[in-house]
């Protein structure tokens, strides 16, 4: 294997520090910490290959958990669950898309899910 992120043992790719993802020292990565795992709940959670498909330019730039969070949007985009537009302007409304199967969840459920 020859792609992007492959390059473990290559010359001149070699990690100055160890990085397991853990702990999660920012805030920042807490956020996509969390958005990672409500999208897994909702099976609606992006493929190692959907970081992978990552442009080697930013792959190769981006923090650990920056890759999870562009990954993330774009799977969410592709799978037409928010536009770009949307992400774009966080303080904006959201729309609600009608995907086939996909029925948002109650805030209750949501509190109930996670503490039960």
């Amino acid at each position: 294997m020859n792609t992007i992120h492959d390059l473990g043992g290559m010359d001149g790719f070699t990690l100055k520090e160890r990085d397991q993802g853990f702990p999660l020292k920012e805030q920042w990565e807490r956020d996509i910490w969390g958005l990672a795992l409500s999208l897994w709940a909702s099976r609606s959670w992006p493929s190692r290959a959907d970081i992978e498909r990552l442009p080697p330019e930013l792959y190769l730039r981006m923090p650990y958990y920056a890759k999870w969070l562009q990954s993330q949007e774009n799977s969410l985009v592709n799978r037409g669950l928010v536009t770009r537009e949307e992400l774009a302007n966080p303080n904006g409304p959201l729309e609600i898309h009608e995907k086939a199967g996909i029925k948002p969840a109650k805030p209750e459920a949501v509190v109930e899910y996670f503490t039960t």
